[in-house]
């Protein structure tokens, strides 16, 4: 009898420790899912990063991306701030931590577009989401110079594709 239970308890040790690397597996692999670099920080303290696995080049040198903005100290106390004063948003926003911003850059014109927004909590929950329904034509703006989108623009965009 005193046999079996060495070898129930060895059987257990494996198997504990095999479910311990499983898990271990998992955890890195989800943690490795997006690949953000920055590309830079504004005065207020957000700083922007892109995904390089989620950049889309479309024959019309049209960039698609996803970009997540986080803020400083200083500058995540203002923008909740901002957001808590409107009435729709409430105090959800008290654990706001970044945003993921679905992302559009036409390298020829020096344009871009936000096509979604999401908020998530510093526990990534969703707060909020919005996708914007426009035509292909719709909604581009002009790179502001010395911004976080030029530095986006001029990360993302090779030469080639601006000319």
């Amino acid at each position: 009898m005193k046999k079996e239970w060495v070898v129930y308890g060895d059987m257990m040790k494996t198997i504990y420790l095999l479910l311990i690397a499983i898990t271990i597996v998992f955890l890195v692999s989800q943690a490795k899912g997006a690949e953000w670099a920055s590309t830079g920080r504004s005065p207020l303290g957000a700083e922007l990063f892109y995904d390089s696995e989620s950049l889309t080049k479309l024959p019309n040198g049209i960039i698609k991306m996803v970009a997540k903005m986080t803020y400083s100290g200083e500058g995540r106390k203002q923008f909740i701030q901002y957001l808590i004063s409107k009435e729709a948003y409430g105090k959800r926003y008290e654990t706001f931590s970044y945003t993921l911003i679905s992302y559009e850059i036409n390298c020829g014109m020096k344009e871009n577009r936000i096509t979604s927004i999401s908020n998530y909590s510093v526990d990534g929950q969703e707060l909020d989401s919005f996708a914007y329904k426009r035509q292909p034509s719709e909604g581009w703006l002009p790179i502001p110079p010395m911004s976080i989108a030029e530095a986006m623009h001029n990360t993302v965009c090779s030469p080639q594709e601006e000319e």
